[in-house]
């Protein structure tokens, strides 16, 4: 899904420079969600990376499906 998710944004609309770093963050997003235990940094560097990108129109970090997808790594919040 992090592969499809990265896939539509590289194909979606915004400027070459943001649409590369949103797809390069997403494929980084998506092994840190993947293998959390092993890349427990990731998020330190994926999460400015997105947030650079969220004044521009169609960025990742605008979308609800995008903060949906860090709900279960926040402390607190159970997950089967």
């Amino acid at each position: 899904a992090g592969v499809v998710c990265a896939y539509r944004r590289w194909c979606g609309p915004g400027p070459l420079p943001a649409r590369l770093a949103e797809t390069s963050a997403a494929l980084m997003l998506s092994a840190f969600l993947v293998s959390r235990p092993s890349y427990n940094h990731y998020l330190l560097v994926v999460l400015p990376l997105l947030l650079a990108g969220a004044p521009h129109s169609g960025a990742v970090a605008r979308r609800p499906w995008f903060w949906l997808s860090l709900v279960p790594q926040l402390p607190g919040v159970p997950w089967p």
